[in-house]
């Protein structure tokens, strides 16, 4: 877990071959194309360890990464106490976010199982029992933190499970800015963009222009409301 961590981020982890190395939270940013996505490593969750800050961290973060060692016999093993510990404190991980909670007490959490190890000699076999026992419950990926260079395909599935796109913006008659995006949550609108800039801003958008998905063609005039895709450019419009 925390060589993960340290690969991704480039953060001042403790690694080793023993557990227990990760005694209060690390943070490293994870940079993914241009923007960067904070981390947090976490001391471990066990049948008979959990930090008392460690569940207030979990409730306020967008997404977990549930890391196991697919190297080892209990992996499986792992997983059920982790998960077990988690539904004790009324914290469920999930694909995704229910419509509706039918127990208000249960706080979803958005996860993924990451299958670390990948490279170790009978790993595979018991990666194919994790996602036999939990593939359908959330996402899986395997990996090797030690052998693996290109973490690109990990780092498309954190994002795209985040939930969020990038929106650029562009002043009137100007090159856009692609260098500090606008980070929103997916199915954002227009409107939603302006008042990231400043509530007053968004008070006073008349329209809007933009480049990219969702448009029928580059600078389509859109009203305030238009929903908003990964990658727009956005080309505010207010009264002078």
């Amino acid at each position: 877990k925390s060589s993960l961590v340290s690969k991704l981020t480039h953060a001042h982890t403790q690694v080793a071959d023993y557990p227990f190395t990760t005694i209060s939270p690390i943070v490293g940013m994870m940079l993914f194309e241009n923007i960067n996505i904070q981390m947090i490593d976490t001391p471990p969750i066990t049948d008979d360890v959990l930090e008392p800050n460690l569940v207030a961290l979990i409730k306020r973060v967008d997404f977990v990464l549930l890391v196991i060692d697919a190297g080892s016999d209990d992996a499986l093993e792992q997983i059920e106490s982790i998960v077990t510990r988690l539904n004790d404190l009324r914290i469920k991980l999930v694909t995704r976010q229910p419509e509706e909670d039918e127990d208000i007490q249960l706080i979803h959490k958005k996860g993924m199982i990451i299958a670390n190890k990948a490279d170790i000699e009978g790993s595979q076999d018991r990666i194919d029992m994790i996602k036999e026992f939990y593939g359908n419950d959330l996402p899986i990926i395997s990996l090797s933190a030690e052998m693996d260079e290109d973490f690109s395909r990990f780092k498309n599935e954190i994002f795209n499970s985040l939930d969020i796109i990038r929106v650029y913006t562009k002043p009137i008659g100007k090159k856009p800015d692609m260098t500090d995006p606008i980070i929103l949550y997916r199915g954002s609108t227009v409107i939603d963009a302006a008042e990231e800039i400043h509530r007053d801003f968004a008070e006073n958008l008349k329209f809007a222009k933009i480049w990219g998905g969702g448009s029928k063609y580059n600078g389509q005039s859109v009203s305030r409301d238009h929903p908003l895709e990964d990658g727009n450019i956005v080309e505010f419009h207010v009264p002078e």
